[in-house]
């Protein structure tokens, strides 16, 4: 392994042939506006005597392509920069400094065109494996390039790509030449990284797990695949020799490939690696409140000693990485069912199931979509109407039964006969267990003495919204009049629910009609209360 530790400029690295590609086994583009804004802060604070230390860049070279390397480390902040300098470039006029076109700057950094060749034959210095859906989106809709576009799919990852164009658009549009000129010298020669040159890929993961050691920040879903990889490299050579190694790390590697690309797949909701794999965790070992599952897979499980003591084989790898590719496109059908060829009957139950609040849940459901012997539409019923039952009516806590379920869902997930039938009839054994009227009677009498009644229900919002959707689903027309993702987004000036006859009622039509002390019973009472399909000072 060969490293250079002498602090290198974006000139610096961006040699004349060489070019980068962010492997795909690697997460899509993630980094949101704060972070963007905090190196466009770093870059704007450098004065013209000053160079700013900025990171890392550790980089693996493609054994197939001289002169190609793979991003290992610091693939984000290289992806920022280049969309960056792009926008620079589009704005600089001519020449960047005296001896410098921007033609020039464009081929050191972005892209070639061969002689005399088609317009569609570049050489891109910077750019994904052609198979990420990020590749094609990249050369089309940010480096706006004339080439033939074939089918671009649109993922978080590309949607973060596109944010932070416009964004970096809005702060250099208007912008002088001078400060365009002066702002590509800062991005390009002024911030300065360490490069690090690792030769043999299983190497990267070694490298990985020592600056872990040292505190280096990486995700938990990152931690896990260089552990599992670096745990590959230590086998005896009697337990696991060079070439099934080589099988194995292989297969970790697409097998993160498929997590990324199911995490990164929705455009409309955020996939958590963290919630993934905990989730998976607790389907695949037993469920102990008493341990963190980061802990318990990195610190407990995953470990070189348990290796020494031979208590950890490759097979126990294998096992849990096939489960973790097998469990991944479960767990998307289950958070973004509307995204997936699941039956209409599955989409429609796990959508309520989601709306109504899926918490503990989704172990259990993905170990179903696992097993796969039918009747999962009655499981997702029982399950909607647990939650319904006893976390809205009886008002008891969301993680109610959490470790009941969590343990039943790793003993489903490692049954040869158990049916799904009896996870139906234990869910809805727990649902007549905890539901309890009495109790929802009690809490409303409690919210109308503090005058709150129906409006502060934690339900209100759920139940109104699928009693609308029933009665259209009964009406000749058939328009959808309001969608739940109205009534969850956190945004200024957007209200979900709003009363009928006011709170604080001053028109006479109102005045009028309601006199007594006691109507004002009837300002929080549910039939006064109604979803607004947008905010009320919408215009």
């Amino acid at each position: 392994m060969a490293n250079s530790k002498e602090l290198k400029s974006l000139s610096d690295i961006f040699k004349e042939k060489v070019q980068f590609i962010i492997p795909d086994y690697q997460r899509g583009y993630s980094w949101e506006t704060r972070q963007r804004t905090e190196l466009w802060e770093d870059i704007a604070n450098i004065t013209d005597d000053r160079d700013h230390y900025t990171g890392m860049f550790t980089f693996c070279p493609n054994q197939d392509n001289e002169n190609t390397y793979y991003i290992v480390d610091g693939q984000q902040r290289m992806t920022t920069l280049i969309i960056l300098i792009n926008e620079i470039l589009k704005r600089i006029e001519y020449n960047v400094d005296d001896y410098t076109t921007v033609e020039d700057c464009r081929r050191k950094y972005l892209y070639l065109i061969p002689i005399n060749a088609l317009q569609t034959n570049y050489r891109y210095k910077f750019q994904y494996t052609t198979e990420d859906p990020s590749d094609i989106f990249f050369k089309i809709k940010i480096l706006e390039l004339n080439i033939p576009e074939t089918q671009i799919s649109q993922t978080l990852y590309t949607k973060n790509l596109l944010a932070a164009k416009k964004e970096f658009a809005e702060k250099l549009d208007g912008q002088s030449q001078d400060f365009l000129k002066n702002l590509f010298k800062k991005v390009t020669q002024r911030l300065l990284f360490h490069e690090y040159i690792i030769n043999d890929e299983s190497d990267v993961h070694v490298t990985f797990e020592t600056m872990n050691n040292r505190g280096k920040g990486l995700s938990t879903l990152e931690l896990l695949k260089n552990r599992l990889i670096y745990l590959t490299t230590i086998f005896p050579n009697d337990i696991l020799d060079n070439e099934n190694a080589t099988f194995l790390r292989k297969t970790i590697n697409n097998t993160w490939k498929e997590i990324y690309k199911h995490l990164g797949s929705s455009t409309t909701k955020i996939l958590n690696d963290d919630s993934f794999l905990r989730d998976h965790w607790i389907m695949y070992f037993r469920y102990d409140h008493k341990k963190s599952f980061k802990d318990d897979l990195l610190s407990l499980y995953f470990t070189s000693k348990r290796i020494y003591t031979k208590e950890l084989t490759p097979d126990n790898i294998s096992d849990y990485v096939y489960s973790l590719s097998k469990s991944i496109v479960e767990w998307y059908k289950v958070n973004c069912p509307n995204e997936t060829p699941c039956s209409e009957k599955e989409k429609i139950g796990l959508t309520k199931l989601n709306r109504v609040g899926i918490g503990s849940f989704r172990p259990l459901l993905m170990a179903a979509y696992l097993k796969n012997n039918g009747n999962i539409e009655m499981l997702l019923s029982a399950c909607e109407r647990f939650r319904f039952l006893v976390s809205h009516l009886t008002d008891r806590r969301s993680n109610t039964a959490d470790s009941h379920f969590y343990n039943l869902a790793h003993t489903y997930y490692c049954s040869k006969d158990m049916d799904i039938m009896a996870l139906v009839d234990d869910v809805n054994d727990k649902t007549d267990r905890w539901f309890n009227f009495d109790i929802f009677v009690s809490s409303c009498i409690d919210r109308y003495k503090k005058n709150s009644g129906f409006y502060s229900w934690k339900g209100t919002r759920y139940f109104l919204f699928e009693y609308e959707r029933s009665l259209q689903m009964t009406s000749c027309d058939k328009t959808i009049k309001c969608n739940w993702d109205d009534f969850v987004r956190n945004q200024k000036e957007i209200t979900s629910i709003e009363h009928i006859y006011p709170q604080t009622p001053t028109d006479t039509y109102w005045t009028s009609r309601f006199t007594a002390d006691s109507d004002k019973v009837l300002v929080n009472s549910l039939g006064n209360l109604l979803l607004l399909s947008i905010g009320k000072n919408i215009q």
